[in-house]
């Protein structure tokens, strides 16, 4: 009975050495935009798992701007949560400090996994892509035509009296902007609804959505990284 006595006062002290021995961290996250720095946050629903188990939920906010989590033990662990395309994003990381920060990409797309034919690669020499654009809220009305030409050898680009040639780098990032648009949804719960119309002359396809959502602002996006936004009114 003596020696039982005993082994449990030993195996007891080695659990508690154990448990002190037990690493754990602090966490901070935040959510931004990594392409769209200048656009306004809203907010992020989030789900903590270790070895593919939920082990928390939290949602970061544009009040909060951050979602903490403690006494996490060390190990990885992954973050999952949904793009402003609606597109499950994962992100794995480990725990190995006792305080940690990361900061989740919400505008995050691969564009190379797209399929669709885009309307700005069927362009032929001397067609435009006209890209109409309105915006609608409770003060302000809003119309303007942004236009992707062709020519022999390269495109340009024109807005009201404006026109200017495309590089390469301004290119991509006009069919980055038909590959967002081509993922959002139409709808959403904001007081400015936002409607794109794409069409080529002579064209049968063209794109049309409603974006109600406040969180992508693609057209006054695209009109600043190509220089054009103070055509815009």
């Amino acid at each position: 009975m003596r020696y039982f006595i005993t082994f449990l006062v030993i195996g007891f002290l080695f659990s508690c050495q154990m448990d002190k021995n037990l690493k754990t961290g602090t966490l901070s996250v935040t959510g931004r935009y990594c392409k769209y720095p200048d656009n306004n946050f809203m907010s992020l629903p989030l789900q903590l798992y270790q070895n593919d188990v939920r082990i928390k939920n939290d949602t970061i906010d544009f009040i909060s701007g951050e979602a903490k989590f403690e006494d996490l033990p060390f190990g990885k662990y992954s973050f999952r949560f949904k793009s402003i395309y609606d597109i499950e994003e994962t992100f794995e990381f480990e725990i190995k400090n006792k305080t940690q920060e990361i900061t989740l990409c919400i505008d995050n797309i691969d564009y190379e996994l797209v399929t669709n034919s885009l309307l700005i690669d069927q362009l032929k020499p001397y067609e435009k892509l006209k890209i109409d654009f309105q915006s609608h809220g409770c003060f302000h009305s809003e119309n303007t035509r942004l236009e992707i030409i062709r020519t022999d050898e390269r495109y340009l680009a024109k807005i009201e009296e404006t026109e200017i040639v495309l590089s390469n780098t301004q290119f991509e990032l006009v069919r980055e902007f038909e590959i967002e648009l081509r993922e959002l949804t139409s709808g959403g719960y904001c007081t400015t609804f936002d409607t794109y119309n794409l069409t080529i002359s002579k064209n049968s396809e063209n794109i049309k959505l409603i974006d109600g959502w406040c969180i992508w602002n693609g057209f006054i996006n695209l009109l600043e990284k190509l220089g054009l936004e103070n055509n815009y009114s």
